[in-house]
This record gives C-alpha cells, sequence and structure tokens, in this order.
C-alpha cells in the first residue's frame, strides 16, 4: 500500500489543481523531524494528504528513511492492519522475516526492531487516514517507538493516543484546522496563481471568507472562474454537495445526519441549544461525538460550550431540510424561543427575522435593547433595528425612541430628529385613546423626554442638560428603571461638566440603584467611565483606576467585545499615563487604536487623541505629536464639538511653545475662536469644563507672548475657582500654569508656594506625569521644592522622590539644582538653539524686540517668548543680566 500522497481522494466531479507550497508550515515539518509524533488532525478536504507528500520529500532529502501509506476501512481489521503494514515495508525494500505471524505488541516490537536495525539515520513512518487503523496497534505503535522513528500520522478523527503525556513531555507536534486552512496570504499566491484578472481583489477576498480557507472549497470556485460562477460559491454546488455525501454524510448513521440537518439552521451550537431544536435526548452526545469524528465541526471556546459548523456544509445541509418533513421556520423559531428565554437578544432577534415574523423581531428587540445599550453595542443595536420593516417600526413607537439614542450619541440629528417626531404623533394619537395618564402614555412620554435630554448633552448645552435631567427624576419617578439609571448618570456627566461637583456620589448610589432594579449585572460601560472621570476629577485616582480596570476585565470575560472595551481602556490610557505608567498607557492605545479612532463620543475621542500624543512626545517623537494632533483637530472640526476642538486645541498650543513655534501656536489659538481679552473666559462669567479650556489656551498664549498679568489673573482665578469645586485634577494643571506664570514675572517666592501646595495635591492623586509634563522651570522649581522639603512621610515622600529621579534622568543635573551660578558655561551654550543665540546678539547690539522681529522675521510676541526661553536657560531674569552674562562668556562682543 505504499504509495504516492500527493493528491486526496475527491469525487470524480472535481477537477485537479496544482497546491500551493505551504511555506508557512515549514517550521512544523521541521519539529516533526525531532518529535516522537505529530498529529495532523482536521476534517476532509484540508489538504492533510498533500502535505504529508511535501514533508515527504523533505525528509528523503535529509537522508531520512520514510514509510508511508494510506489506510482504508479494509485496515480496521487488526490482522489486514499487520499485514498491510508488512507488505508496505517489504515493496519499501525492508526485510522483516522474524516478524511474528499473531496481531499483538510483540508485533509492533518486532516491526520497530527491524527498521531501526535496517537504517542508519532516523525514519519515517507516515500514516496517512490514520482513523482507519485498529486503536490498539496505533497505541502500541505511539507508546513503543524507539527514539530513531519518528511516528507521523494524519487522521480525520481523535485518535485514542497518549497525547496529553506526549504534550507534557514535549514529545508531540499537533497541527489542527486553524493551521492546515489556507491564510490570507497563501490565498494571495493562489489567486496570482489561478484567479489573477478574472476576479476582483474584493470578490476573491469574499469567496476566501467564505470557504474559510478550505482547500477543497477554494478548488471549486477556482474551477468555475471560466463559467463566472466561481465567485457565488455555495454548500449547494453540485460538486461540493457530492463531497460532502461521500466524505461526510455517508459515513453518518441516519440518526446522526438528521441531527446535523435539523441544527444546521444555527450559526452556532451548543448541546442544550442542540437537544432543544432537534428535539432529540441525545443531542449533547452526538454534538459532540461528531466534533471529534471531524464532521467539520470546531469549537469556539477553549471549554467546548460552544461549537460552529463550517458554513458550506451548512448551507448543504440545510438544502435536505425540507426532505426530512421538517420546516426551516419553526427550527427558526424553536431556536428563538431557546435564545429569548436566556436573554440572548441578539441571536433570538435573528432566528425571529429568520423566520419571518418581524413582529415577534421588534418585540425581542425592544425588550432587549436595555441589555445591549448597557454594554455599549449601540451598533449591534441599530444594525438589528434597521433590518425591520419600516411599518413594524412606526407600530413599535419606543423602539423608533430607542433608535434616535444612540443615533445622537452618533450627532445624526436629522435621522434622531425624524424617529421622536414620529413617535410624538404616536403620543398624541395615545393620549387620545387611553388618556395622559395612563402607563403606555407616561412611558412613551418619559422615553421621548429622555432622547431629548441624550440630544441637549450631546449638543454639549450641558447647563440646560443637567436641568432636564433633574426635570425627568422628578417627573417621572416611576419611569423605566434602566432609563432613570441612565438619567442619573447623565445628571453625573453634566455636574461634572459645569463642576457642580458636590452631591456626585449621591447621584451615583442612585443610579446604581437603578441599574440594580433593572436587572443589569454587568458593567454598565456609560456609567463606569463616568464615575471614573468623576472619581479623577476629585483626585481619587487609585479608585478610579480600579473601576476602570475592573469594569474592562469583567467586559472581556463576557464577552462585550473591543468597542465595549474601548470606551473603559481609553480613560484607563488617559489616567495611567498620567500618573507616569506610559508604557501601560501605550499598550492600551495599541490594543484599542482602531475603535478609538472611529469613536462617537467625544470624551473618548479626546482622551484617545492627547493622550497619544502625548506619549509620542514622551518618546521623543515631536513631529508625530503634532501630526497626530493635527489629525485630531480635523476630527474635532468634523465633529462639530466646541469640547473637543477646546481640548485638542489647549494640547496644540502647548506643544507647539514648548517645540518654539509660538506663531503657530497663536494661529491655533485664532482658529479656536479666542477672545482678545479675559473677561468672557474668566470663571465668573461661565464656569464650565469647556470654558476653562479654552482660558487654558489663551493663558499659555498670553504667558508666551510676555503679556504675564493678565495670564496670572486668569490661571489665579481658575485654579481658586477649581480647588473650591474640589476639581483636584484640573486644580493641579491652574497650579502648575500658575507658578511657571509667577516665575517668568520675577516672583519666585509665590512660584514655591504655587508648587508646594500643587505638590501636595499631585501627590495624593497619584499624577506624576501630569507635573513632568510642565517643562523645565516647573522641573526647577520641583527640584528647589523638593531639596528643600522631603514632604509628609508616606504617600507624599514617595511621589516628591520620584519626580526627583524623574527630574534628573529626563532634565539633569543643570535643571534640578537652584545654584544657577555654577552651571557649566558649556553646558548653557549647548541648550541655547541657533535662533535664540542670533536672538541673544541682536539684543545685545542694543536692538528693540520690534527692530529684531523684522530682522529674523518673526511677530514681537515671539521675540519676547524666546527671549524667556534664553533667560530660562540661562537662569537670568533680565536682558541686561543676559547680555551680560553673554559678554564674560565670549558669546559676543
Amino acid at each position: 500500500m505504499c504509495k504516492s500522497l500527493s493528491v486526496s481522494p475527491t469525487p470524480a466531479g472535481l477537477a485537479s489543481w496544482q497546491p500551493v507550497k505551504r511555506k508557512r508550515l515549514q517550521p512544523f515539518c521541521e519539529a516533526a523531524s525531532c518529535a516522537r509524533i505529530t498529529l495532523l488532525r482536521a476534517p476532509a478536504g484540508y489538504g492533510k494528504t498533500t502535505l504529508l507528500e511535501e514533508w515527504k520529500g523533505r525528509f528523503l532529502q535529509s537522508g531520512g528513511l520514510v514509510l508511508s501509506f494510506a489506510l482504508s476501512r479494509r485496515d480496521r481489521d487488526g490482522g489486514a492492519f499487520r499485514q498491510n503494514l508488512v507488505v508496505a515495508a517489504r515493496r519499501a525494500g525492508w526485510r522483516g522475516d522474524r516478524w511474528p505471524d499473531v496481531a499483538d505488541t510483540a508485533f509492533v516490537c518486532a516491526f520497530y526492531d527491524d527498521l531501526v536495525r535496517q537504517a542508519d539515520g532516523p525514519v519515517f513512518l507516515m500514516l496517512d487516514d490514520a482513523h482507519h487503523a485498529p486503536e490498539p496497534f496505533l497505541r502500541d505503535m505511539a507508546e513503543l517507538a524507539p527514539d530513531q522513528v519518528h511516528l507521523i500520522v494524519a487522521s480525520r478523527e481523535r485518535l485514542s493516543l497518549p497525547l496529553a503525556r506526549l504534550r507534557t513531555l514535549e514529545q508531540l507536534v499537533e497541527l489542527g484546522p486553524e493551521d492546515l486552512r489556507l491564510d490570507a496570504e497563501e490565498c494571495g499566491r493562489l489567486y496570482r496563481l489561478a484567479a489573477d484578472g478574472q476576479l476582483a481583489g474584493r470578490e476573491w477576498a469574499q469567496l476566501v471568507e467564505k470557504a474559510e480557507g478550505w482547500p477543497v472549497g477554494l478548488k471549486v470556485a477556482l474551477r468555475d472562474l471560466p463559467s463566472g460562477k466561481g465567485s457565488r460559491l455555495s454548500g449547494r454546488h453540485v460538486d461540493l454537495a457530492a463531497y460532502f455525501e461521500e466524505e461526510v454524510l455517508n459515513r453518518l448513521s441516519a440518526q446522526e445526519r438528521r441531527f446535523l440537518t435539523t441544527i444546521a439552521i444555527l450559526p452556532r451550537l451548543s448541546g442544550e441549544l442542540c437537544r432543544y431544536v432537534s428535539a432529540d435526548e441525545q443531542a449533547e452526545q452526538m454534538l459532540y461525538k461528531l466534533h471529534s469524528d471531524g464532521v467539520f465541526l470546531s469549537a469556539m471556546d477553549a471549554e467546548h460550550r460552544w461549537m460552529r459548523l463550517h458554513g458550506l456544509l451548512a448551507e448543504h445541509l440545510r438544502s435536505r431540510i425540507a426532505s426530512l418533513g421538517q420546516s426551516e421556520k419553526v427550527l427558526h423559531l424553536r431556536a428563538c424561543d431557546w435564545f429569548e428565554a436566556r436573554g440572548m437578544t441578539q441571536d433570538a432577534f435573528d432566528h425571529a427575522h429568520a423566520a419571518g415574523d418581524m413582529q415577534r423581531a421588534g418585540a425581542i428587540l425592544l425588550a432587549g435593547y436595555r441589555d445591549l445599550f448597557a454594554s455599549w453595542r449601540y451598533t449591534q443595536f441599530l444594525e438589528m433595528a434597521e433590518r425591520l420593516p419600516r411599518a413594524v417600526v412606526e407600530q413599535l413607537p419606543e423602539l423608533a425612541v430607542a433608535m434616535a439614542w444612540p443615533l445622537s450619541v452618533r450627532r445624526q440629528w436629522a435621522h434622531a430628529g425624524a424617529l421622536i417626531e414620529g413617535a410624538r404623533k404616536s403620543l398624541a394619537a395615545l393620549a387620545g385613546k387611553e388618556g395622559t395618564a395612563s402607563p403606555g402614555y407616561r412611558q412613551l412620554s418619559f422615553a421621548i423626554a429622555h432622547s431629548e435630554m441624550v440630544r441637549t448633552k450631546y449638543c454639549g448645552h450641558n447647563y440646560m442638560a443637567e436641568r432636564q435631567c433633574r426635570e425627568l427624576i422628578d417627573g417621572y419617578p416611576d419611569g423605566d428603571p434602566f432609563t432613570l439609571g441612565v438619567v442619573y448618570t447623565s445628571l453625573m456627566l453634566v455636574r461634572c461638566a459645569n463642576y457642580h461637583l458636590k452631591g456626585v456620589e449621591e447621584t451615583n448610589s442612585q443610579a446604581l440603584e437603578q441599574y440594580r432594579v433593572a436587572g443589569i449585572t454587568g458593567p454598565n460601560a456609560f456609567h463606569v467611565k463616568t464615575y471614573a472621570h468623576y472619581l479623577g476629577m476629585v483626585g481619587r485616582t487609585d479608585e478610579a483606576l480600579e473601576v476602570l480596570s475592573q469594569a474592562l476585565e469583567e467586559g472581556i470575560a463576557r464577552g462585550y467585545g473591543k468597542r465595549f472595551g474601548s470606551l473603559i481602556a481609553i480613560p484607563l490610557a488617559a489616567l495611567r499615563y498620567r500618573c507616569g505608567q506610559v508604557r501601560e498607557a501605550d499598550s492600551l492605545l495599541s490594543h484599542y487604536r482602531e475603535e478609538a479612532e472611529h469613536s462617537n463620543l467625544i470624551d473618548v475621542s479626546t482622551q484617545y487623541w492627547v493622550t497619544r500624543a502625548s506619549i509620542a512626545w514622551h518618546k521623543g517623537d515631536r513631529a508625530h505629536a503634532h501630526y497626530i494632533l493635527g489629525k485630531a483637530w480635523f476630527c474635532a472640526e468634523a465633529q462639530g464639538s466646541d469640547r473637543f476642538k477646546a481640548t485638542i486645541a489647549c494640547e496644540r498650543i502647548r506643544l507647539l511653545l514648548a517645540s518654539g513655534q509660538p506663531d503657530v501656536a497663536g494661529q491655533v489659538g485664532s482658529d479656536l475662536g479666542l477672545p482678545d481679552d479675559s473677561k468672557s473666559l474668566m470663571p465668573e462669567s461661565d464656569g464650565a469644563q469647556v470654558n476653562g479650556l479654552r482660558a487654558m489656551a489663551w493663558a499659555s498664549l498670553a504667558l508666551a507672548q510676555g503679556r504675564l498679568p493678565d495670564a496670572i489673573r486668569v490661571a489665579s482665578a481658575w485654579s481658586t475657582f477649581t480647588m473650591r469645586a474640589m476639581a483636584v485634577a484640573d486644580s493641579i494643571g491652574w497650579q502648575l500654569l500658575l507658578s511657571r506664570a509667577q516665575w517668568l514675572s520675577g516672583d519666585h517666592r509665590a512660584a514655591q508656594r504655587s508648587i508646594r501646595s500643587t505638590l501636595a495635591d499631585a501627590a495624593q492623586a497619584g499624577l506624576l506625569q501630569t507635573v513632568l509634563d510642565e517643562g523645565p522651570i516647573v522641573g526647577r522649581l520641583v527640584a528647589e521644592e523638593c531639596r528643600r522639603n522631603r514632604g509628609e512621610e508616606g504617600r507624599e515622600q514617595s511621589f516628591r522622590a520620584a519626580l526627583m529621579a524623574e527630574i534628573s534622568r529626563l532634565m539633569g543635573d543643570r535643571l534640578a539644582t537652584d545654584k544657577q551660578s555654577e552651571i557649566p558655561d558649556g553646558r548653557i551654550c549647548e541648550a541655547l538653539t541657533r535662533k535664540e543665540l542670533e536672538i541673544l546678539s541682536m539684543i545685545g547690539s542694543g536692538k528693540r524686540n520690534v527692530d529684531v522681529a523684522g530682522k529674523v522675521g518673526i511677530s514681537e510676541g515671539s521675540v519676547k517668548w524666546y527671549l524667556q526661553r534664553i533667560y530660562d536657560k540661562m537662569g537670568v531674569r533680565k536682558r541686561s543680566i543676559a547680555v551680560e552674562r553673554a559678554r564674560q562668556l565670549g558669546w559676543m562682543h
């Protein structure tokens, strides 16, 4: 039975083809040449035989001796198997005169003894279709194989081998369907060899997805390309149908065939579900037996709780349902019942929709949308809702209002408005029919009012949204608990935006109670990130990190997906960065990058772009940091959100000033629409967070332009305001800006007082990187303060020590000393840029700022900004002292 193994047995209807070389699997071949046993296990048509033939050639080239043969059903008899093995060995030129004539363990020992005795090197024994081998013989061949013999086995079914022990001893190499299916690169080579020019790339990609990398499926598609049918691959194809019948179904019992056909309508399978749909009490046992037998069933999780049929086989089986006297509609409705009883909205909806029962599909979606919203599966909800006929949505006005909710989050105002308007008409009709005091009227009225609040909130009108939240709470105490919970959470969010932080903890408790009554058990993305935002604002950073980390971990465990994960991971990454955990923050951003860049939520988008730019800056890639913020500004303008634009503009201005581009920073301020004076930016005019961001941008520009009194006035007002509001994190930012302004104005004592207060707050909040990102002036002030005062024992002392270590590492000893006269002169010169030296030289020759500006080609404000940088690097505060010192050092005459 020794034979070439280059072609798998296939029905006559399938044309032969030239398979692609499996270079990706070469490491497995190399491992097989050393392992005791190599097992290739996959259903029919995955190229096991072809791969064995390819490996056989490699083993022969390496000088090994190869004995290979394929088994058939006749070999299930022990005597026949022994006889065929002897015949195959003798045809290969190996003599076995001492082999006994009995089928026992002595035969295997004698067989291996002769193989080793006649071979000078490694021996490769390759058994194809080994599921036909008698179990006792196969087990003996595995357990008794000498070190010189490498057993390579291909099978469709699970084999009775001591695999667990071999895995522990690292003597086993395994390849399954996930390894043997053609990957994207192999499919690409196949496309170039056989389909180039006959199919568009997108059509080929769809075909590969439909075939799931199954070689036989792609083989059929390629054969049909000339006829134009290749792009319409289906399990109902005549050749695939014949293949499935011959290679899969004909090998099963009648009960197993009926069972498989019945469950083919299910995209995913569990034992309990299959038993309910098929009405077969042996369903669970059959499901796992068929999986072991290699019947195109793959596990969807490590515990094998859920499985799935290959899509093409499922298509073929569905075409057989009617022949069994079954109805697809009835089977779908059974599946719908099972999923609905377990609160699995998506699956229940899909089966109701497949059964054509649109009214039931709509009712299922209406009943289950709250769980979808809690895990932030808005996209999933809208996709289902859009599959419903318009008439069904119109008959369910509460569902239409629920659709307006995520549409408002996406800022699709027109569509959301049309849905709410339709719901208003239904509300008016309901008033005439049942009266305004009826439960149905109040429920729909509450839903509409809530959607209007959501729209107000996402338009950025936070004061109005806060008022609407209170009206909803007072006016609808009997409202839907989940929606009431969302109202309380929304109230928390807008109160944070308005710096009304007192009482937020109580509001949090009220929200959680409503979610509990509503039966929401998993993490609620909107509430988690809102509460964590509040904790971060008031300086309870450790608690915020714990809340976010736990929610992310639980969401992953529950399978909520990366969209949910991004809503938690991005705020977590922003907070980790501010605490100095840069590597962890970078890892989170990288993992959720795609979801974050396409997020419709303003707070998630701003945190993502700002943190990503900050990390790039931290790594020294300043150009990329500016590019990231430029891209973010484009997104902010497209979104039309004032808060988004203010946040990005504030960060752009900070980094542009730090990189010596004050003119560009000024243009960003103009693009943001900053006023000439600060009156409208003061907290007494508008104490909202978005106005604070605009004020921060304005004060930073005023500082760079030399308008120090204005900058100090704005920073001092906002610092006091945020401290009184208990907004610790924002207060730290304002105090850092104030300390820089005070130092530049010459009020060193005031600057030290501000830094001392800032460090106390920052230590409690753990915001290490927030302090470090403020640059050399703050670095020097912090170093001076930390040398004088180590801080209170415990958290503050550790925080100050960590700051000092980072300042010494990042800024050098020159910036960590208060004795400026001791700075080495050479290092000062090296620190000054060419333009700074040029400006210093012109100032030394007596030119005024306006003259220098004309000469260099920059604004007069930019000249002032450069002079402040020069003073900072030289450790002086006056023009005359800087010029005199430069002359002493010989930099000018």
